[in-house]
């Protein structure tokens, strides 16, 4: 009976997606988040009625829907872009696409191989990093680059002191990622393509590492 109920999932989002011009807008995205919550929601929780191959098996085949995704996102790019002959910065949803849902699978990889320490620490040297290298590719080496990137100079700092101080480490990792969050509220693009692709790849990985390792002092006291 539960496997029949978790089958219905595919068929309500068809579904949802093919009456949606009927639909109300607000009604549609409430339907579809609640739709697409259920199963999020059960990775979360303690399935003690399912056993290890049904879980390793309902895993597998998120990932292989995960890269298949990205596959055929990254085939309707090429292939528009080929026919067309346009720029491959014309559509920014096609990069969100692509950058939100590997992103997110990539932090949730680090959370769960790593202490909160070192994740965040490992999180601060990929996107600090990565965004120093975009800064001194843009700059060069010069003033401008160290204007432009001290605060990312700043986050990796933080991820080697993220060991012996998770507290101050963090706060100041939170306060980075809220920083950028305001920033970017207020970036002069209007695009909301892009403003979700400028906050998947350095507001929500800052504010999730802050976070975690703020809460990491109390979750070790609880213990």
């Amino acid at each position: 009976m539960k496997k029949a109920i978790s089958s219905l999932w595919f068929l309500l989002v068809i579904l949802l997606i093919l009456l949606g011009g009927e639909i109300p807008l607000p009604v549609l995205i409430l339907l579809l988040a609640a739709a697409f919550a259920f199963p999020i929601f059960r990775e979360f929780r303690r399935r003690t009625e399912y056993d290890e191959r049904q879980i390793q098996i309902s895993r597998f085949s998120s990932h292989i829907a995960l890269y298949l995704s990205a596959g055929l996102v990254l085939f309707v790019m090429i292939y528009k872009y080929i026919a067309k002959g346009l720029p491959l910065d014309t559509d920014p949803e096609f990069y969100m696409l692509l950058l939100a849902p590997l992103t997110v699978k990539m932090l949730i990889n680090i959370f769960q191989n790593y202490e909160a320490h070192k994740a965040a620490a490992v999180i601060c040297y990929i996107f600090g990093g990565g965004w120093m290298l975009f800064c001194l590719l843009e700059e060069g080496v010069s003033l401008g680059f160290l204007i432009h990137s001290w605060g990312f100079i700043l986050l990796i700092l933080c991820g080697l002191a993220a060991k012996k101080l998770p507290a101050v480490a963090g706060t100041v990792i939170l306060i980075l990622g809220l920083a950028c969050l305001a920033l970017f509220i207020g970036f002069a693009n209007p695009n909301i393509y892009v403003k979700i692709i400028m906050f998947t790849i350095l507001p929500f990985p800052l504010m999730l590492s802050g976070a975690a390792l703020v809460l990491s002092k109390f979750w070790k006291k609880a213990e």
